[in-house]
């Protein structure tokens, strides 16, 4: 009974190959993002002196732009190429 168990789960969990068409890819792809951000401080006044926690890029009150970034990418056959170029404060 064991064999006859183990020969059909064995049947039943075979797998299957079969070929694949070749999918035709994109030589020159170009993609970005933006990164937008908005500060405010609820529990006093929006203001130079209020007290907010600091960062590096971000004291003024509103919406403002953390970052944007256009990613460009071209692949040849022999030779290829990734350009990535970023803008903003938090791109540094």
């Amino acid at each position: 009974m064991k064999k006859l168990f183990t020969i059909g789960l064995m049947l039943l969990t075979c797998t299957f190959y079969g070929q694949e068409e070749a999918e035709d890819s994109k030589k020159f792809t170009l993609s970005g993002s933006i990164d937008a951000y908005y500060r405010a401080n609820f529990t006093a006044p929006n203001d130079e002196n209020a007290i907010a926690p600091g960062s590096s890029f971000a004291n003024l009150p509103g919406f403002a732009l953390g970052m944007a970034n256009v990613v460009a990418s071209y692949e040849g056959e022999k030779v290829g190429f990734v350009a990535d170029l970023v803008f903003g404060p938090r791109g540094t």
